[in-house]
C-alpha cells in the first residue's frame, strides 16, 4: 500500500500491485528519460510517492540512486547534486521555488542535471520559463498520483506552446473530460479528469465507499477538474472539493493563484472559499512574501485581469502556508483561519 497524501482527510491505502508498479517505471523509462547510466538523486523522503517510485525504477534499471534527506538548505542541495554527480532529481513546487530565491552562484551545483521533475502541484508558465533558464533545461513537469501513476508529462518542447499546461497523456495512459453524468465533453470544455491505464490501483484498502466513489468502469477519478484544448493537452483547473462557488457562479482557484504567482514579491498563494451568507462563497487569498507587498495593490492587478466575481475580497499574508508531508496545501486549514462574514 502506498498511501495517499491525505490534503481533505485521514490518508487512503491504494493497493499497489508488483505489475501496476512495473508498468509505472516503463513510464518513467520512456518518457522522463530514466536509463542505466542516470544517476538519481532523491531529495524528498521516502514515504512520498514520487520519490520512492522514481528511486525503485532508476535501481530497477540499472541505475545509481543518492539519497539526500530533507530537512536541508537550497545551497546544501546545490552542493550535493555536483558532488554526487547527479543527472535527475525530483522536487515539489515548493522546494523549486525556495531555489528560484537564491542568487545564481548558489545554483551552480544544479548544472549538471539532464532532468529537472516537478509533480504534486502545477506550476505557473513563469515559472517554468525560469526553472528551465536557471535550473535545468530538461525540466519536466509531471502531473500523477498515487492511485494512477503517471498521467501525463509537458516535455521542454512543449512548454513554450502549450506554457499552461501539464502536457499530455504518457503512454499507455488514456484521460477524459468529464460531466457529472460521466460524459465526456469537448475539448475547452472543464469537468472532472478521469483517466485510465496499465499502473492503475483496483482500489482502496478496506475502504469500499471511498473505492466507489473514485473509480468507476474502470476509471479513476482523482478529484482534478481540467480541459483537454484541441491539441490534446492537459490543463488543470484545481480541484473538484476546492472550486469556489460565488453566487451559483464556478472559480477555479488555480487561475486566480497563478496571477498572484506572478507578482513580484509574492512567493506563494492559495485560494480558498470564504463563507459567506450573501453568495454562498466569496475569493479569499492566503500569499506568502519575498518582501513586503501592498496587498491592496494586488487586489487592483486581480480587478484588471479577472472577471469581476473572480476578484478577492481580501488578501491575506501569511508567514508559510499550511502543507502536509508531500508539501501540498492543506486548504481547510487556511478556510478556518476566515472571520465570519
Amino acid at each position: 500500500m502506498s498511501l495517499s497524501s491525505g490534503t481533505t482527510g485521514r490518508p487512503k491505502g491504494p493497493m499497489l500491485s508488483h505489475a501496476g508498479m512495473l508498468q509505472r517505471f516503463i513510464t518513467h523509462w520512456t518518457e522522463l528519460g530514466f536509463e542505466a547510466q542516470t544517476v538519481y538523486l532523491n531529495a524528498t523522503p521516502l514515504y512520498f510517492g514520487g520519490g520512492r517510485a522514481f528511486c525503485l525504477s532508476t535501481l530497477y534499471v540499472g541505475g545509481r540512486v543518492v539519497l539526500f534527506s530533507p530537512p536541508y538548505e537550497p545551497a546544501e542541495l546545490s552542493r550535493k547534486l555536483a558532488e554526487s554527480g547527479a543527472t535527475a532529481t525530483f522536487l515539489v513546487p515548493t522546494l523549486i521555488r525556495r531555489l528560484l530565491a537564491c542568487a545564481d552562484a548558489e545554483l551552480v551545483g544544479l548544472r549538471g542535471l539532464q532532468t529537472l521533475i516537478s509533480s504534486g502541484s502545477a506550476l505557473a508558465p513563469e515559472e517554468r520559463v525560469a526553472i528551465r533558464e536557471r535550473l535545468c533545461a530538461g525540466f519536466l513537469e509531471y502531473y500523477s498520483s498515487t492511485e494512477g501513476g503517471g498521467v501525463s508529462v509537458l516535455h521542454p518542447a512543449d512548454q513554450a506552446s502549450h506554457p499552461a499546461s501539464v502536457g499530455r497523456p504518457v503512454f499507455a495512459v488514456e484521460v477524459q473530460i468529464v460531466n457529472d453524468a460521466h460524459e465526456a465533453l469537448l475539448a475547452g470544455e472543464v469537468g472532472r479528469i478521469r483517466y485510465r491505464g496499465p499502473g492503475m490501483v483496483p482500489g482502496f484498502f478496506n475502504d469500499a465507499a471511498a473505492s466507489e466513489e473514485a473509480f468507476r468502469d474502470g476509471w479513476f477519478y482523482p478529484g482534478d477538474l481540467g480541459l483537454l484544448d484541441a491539441d490534446g493537452f492537459l490543463h488543470l483547473k484545481g480541484r473538484l472539493k476546492d472550486m469556489i462557488i460565488r453566487g451559483g457562479v464556478n472559480i477555479y482557484p488555480q487561475e486566480i493563484e497563478a496571477l498572484l504567482l506572478a507578482q513580484p514579491g509574492v512567493a506563494d498563494a492559495a485560494v480558498v472559499g470564504w463563507p459567506s451568507r450573501e453568495f454562498n462563497e466569496e475569493v479569499a487569498a492566503f500569499i506568502t512574501v519575498k518582501h513586503p507587498v501592498d496587498e491592496a495593490e494586488l487586489i487592483a492587478v486581480c480587478r484588471r485581469e479577472l472577471a469581476r466575481y473572480k476578484v478577492p475580497r481580501q488578501v491575506f499574508v501569511l508567514p508559510e502556508l499550511p502543507r502536509n508531508s508531500g508539501g501540498k496545501v492543506v486548504k481547510p486549514t487556511l478556510v478556518a483561519r476566515l472571520p465570519p462574514l
